[in-house]
């Protein structure tokens, strides 16, 4: 049972091989960007063509990718309803609590997921070499604050930290241009 009583999706990218082999892996878990979902790296970003090729010229060393729905539910779209037996999510915030969006629940329950759920239940069920010096967080824009977030808060958990012209809270873009005058004055 997962300890944060939610349900998510998963895509989880195997190297070749992986199948006919005991060799445990390191792991990437690579976030995706706003508005997409655990389906963008390998379908818009072919994250699979790209490691097989990388893997096969020995410039990338063999690994996992999970690819989490990051979608917290911190945007205008309702989230997905919950599976029987899950907690229901909140209701998405208004357009001004969006500042606040950093301190959101949802963000410090999808923290929670990764790193007390996902983490643990990946170690569980795939052949990973279970250990922070090889994992890895990454991602790319809302995946990329994400990713922030969660990995400097989890320094116990992962060796190496990737943001991608990352996005962060509109409440520290609004810290830092408070008292700032406008350039251009009519």
């Amino acid at each position: 049972m997962l300890r944060s009583r939610t349900s998510s999706r998963i895509c989880i990218y195997t190297p070749p091989g992986y199948e006919q082999s005991s060799q445990r892996y390191p792991v990437l878990y690579l976030q995706h960007g706003w508005g997409e979902d655990e389906t963008a790296w390998s379908h818009q970003g072919h994250e699979n063509f790209i490691l097989d090729n990388l893997i096969a010229t020995h410039k990338a060393k063999p690994m996992l990718i999970v690819n989490e729905n990051g979608m917290t539910g911190v945007n205008f779209a309702p989230p997905p309803p919950p599976r029987p037996g899950t907690t229901p999510p909140a209701p998405p915030p208004s357009p001004r609590s969006m500042a606040n969006s950093i301190k959101e629940e949802r963000y410090t329950l999808f923290e929670s997921v990764i790193a007390n759920d996902l983490v643990p239940f990946i170690d569980a069920h795939f052949r990973t070499i279970p250990d922070r010096d090889h994992r890895a967080l990454a991602g790319l824009s809302m995946g990329g604050g994400q990713a922030v977030r969660i990995g400097m808060n989890h320094l116990n958990l992962f060796s190496y930290l990737g943001a991608f012209s990352p996005a962060f809270s509109l409440m520290i873009q609004a810290r830092t241009m408070t008292g700032l005058s406008p350039i251009h004055r009519k």
